[in-house]
């Protein structure tokens, strides 16, 4: 072990601890990125009311996700 290196270990150990509490309640994202998609495109609505636009789509899986968690729009 080099002399330079002790001190950047003395200084850089505490920033190494894990906290070790779990957290209460897992927080999982989800981001979908997609090109060219409108507000309408889809069966979720992103908006104040569900338009005709929002009917002509099925998308079962995006509803359940977005019924158990919360929309940011």
């Amino acid at each position: 072990m080099h002399i330079r290196s002790v001190p950047c270990f003395f200084i850089l150990a505490p920033c190494s601890q894990v906290n070790r509490e779990k957290p209460a309640k897992p927080t999982n994202s989800i981001l979908f990125l997609v090109d060219d998609l409108a507000w309408q495109d889809t069966s979720v609505p992103f908006w104040k009311a569900k338009t005709e636009w929002n009917e002509r789509y099925q998308m079962p899986a995006m509803e359940g996700t977005a019924a158990d968690g919360i929309l940011f729009n």
